[in-house]
């Protein structure tokens, strides 16, 4: 399978946003064809179109050792758009703001959290989440609105969660060293989907949750396990705990990422992003089918994820480390999209809903439809994705809101339909 790169605009593109806005010089890689993707041999070739995104500055952060950051906002935690909808506008979500893992020197002398512990550094703590409405053309976009999440009190929400409960879970610090204070309203944003009223529901990765946002921004409740209602119960806005209480026992930084809306838009769908690393999970891993309106689970779908060969993690080279669901989209009552990704490999699927409703551990067949595993590093660390007809799908790469390095953004076209 080859892909295919559109000619004159990639060209045009790739010197553009070289010049101009610093995009990651491996789209230099686009200029040349090659065999770098594996799709389902019945939909024929892909041409690949890096999309130009315009620049979301925030501004420089100095670190204690003088190094300067240049911040953007990174949207691209998760994309969506109705299949009924006939624009080319996707709506996408912000990430949790820019930040680094505590293991992470950025520079000689920046030690930014306190030796040995598991955390990050939010060097914006006051970071505000956002949706934000996309329209995309042929080879460019422009953001059209902003949506900023905020709960009753009128408080943007930020991307800062709550009190660790173990030592395995994160804790938050300031660039000067300073561990922050938990927010019982702060989320870690994966995937979101749009209703035809204009409300939005959002996945959270860090309880793992899901909200429920107005229009305007306002977020009208939060489901929770049933076992974290006292973790939450100072948020500013409702807490529901209606969802298992197995939820919650998941691996740190391993809640929602991903969710899907049913074409009825009575349902959704929604998976951790992956089984716990140690096995010790009692249930097929599976994605849940839930009520939109009371969070009732009506299908546990089991669903099998990629098992890359076992590779070293956090020393052990014995310890499995799957891929991860980041994304999913319904395309109609029997068919998802689902997007894997394990490191920096993404990997779309086609999987069948209905071959399996029950989760016994059989789990439902997926035939694969792009993969990036002859080129991993090409399109980035795929985080989002939607479709925008029956044979383009979006996706978006989010690797870091640091150092000019934005949110990619990329249309997939495929010689025929995906939907069929």
């Amino acid at each position: 399978m080859c892909i295919q790169c559109a000619k004159g605009e990639v060209s045009h593109l790739t010197l553009n946003a070289e010049i101009n806005y610093g995009m990651p010089r491996r789209l230099i890689a686009l200029l040349f064809c090659a065999n770098i993707a594996i799709a389902d041999p019945g939909l024929g070739s892909v041409t690949i179109v890096p999309v130009t995104l315009p620049p979301l500055p925030l501004g420089v952060v100095s670190l204690p050792s003088g190094k300067a950051l240049n911040l953007t906002v990174a949207p691209g935690a998760g994309a969506f758009r109705s299949l009924k909808d006939t624009s080319r506008r996707i709506w996408t979500i912000s990430d949790r703001g820019p930040s680094l893992d505590c293991m992470v020197e950025p520079a000689p002398g920046d030690k930014l959290c306190p030796p040995g512990r598991r955390g990050r550094v939010f060097l914006l703590p006051g970071y505000s989440l956002s949706i934000y409405a996309l329209d995309i053309n042929d080879a460019s976009a422009r953001y059209a609105e902003m949506i900023t999440l905020k709960g009753m009190s009128g408080r943007p929400l930020t991307g800062i969660g709550t009190s660790p409960r173990s030592a395995q879970d994160e804790a938050f610090f300031a660039s000067d060293g300073r561990q922050l204070d938990s927010d019982p309203s702060g989320i870690e944003p994966g995937g979101l989907v749009r209703l035809s009223d204009g409300t939005f529901f959002v996945t959270d990765g860090y309880a793992p949750s899901i909200l429920e946002v107005a229009p305007d921004g306002l977020v009208k409740r939060r489901l929770v396990p049933q076992s974290m209602f006292e973790v939450h119960r100072n948020a500013d806005y409702p807490i529901e705990a209606v969802l298992p209480a197995s939820l919650a026992e998941r691996d740190a930084g391993r809640g929602f990422a991903a969710i899907a809306l049913s074409p009825d838009e009575t349902a959704l769908y929604v998976a951790l992003q992956s089984p716990k690393r140690d096995g010790s999970d009692t249930e097929p891993y599976s994605i849940l089918k839930l009520d939109r309106l009371t969070g009732q689970v009506l299908a546990k779908i089991a669903y099998t994820l990629d098992q890359p060969a076992k590779t070293p993690l956090d020393g052990d080279a014995s310890r499995p480390n799957p891929s991860r669901i980041v994304e999913m989209q319904a395309l109609d009552d029997n068919h998802m999209l689902v997007l894997e990704r394990h490191q920096a490999m993404g990997r779309i699927y086609r999987f069948n809903l209905t071959t399996n409703p029950s989760g016994d551990g059989n789990s439902a067949p997926k035939s694969l439809i792009f993969s990036t595993e002859r080129a991993p590093n090409l399109l980035g660390r795929l985080t989002a994705m939607t479709l925008l007809s029956d044979r383009e799908i979006a996706v978006m790469a989010s690797d870091s809101a640091l150092e000019g390095v934005r949110t990619q953004l990329f249309r997939l076209t495929f010689a025929r339909p995906i939907t069929n």
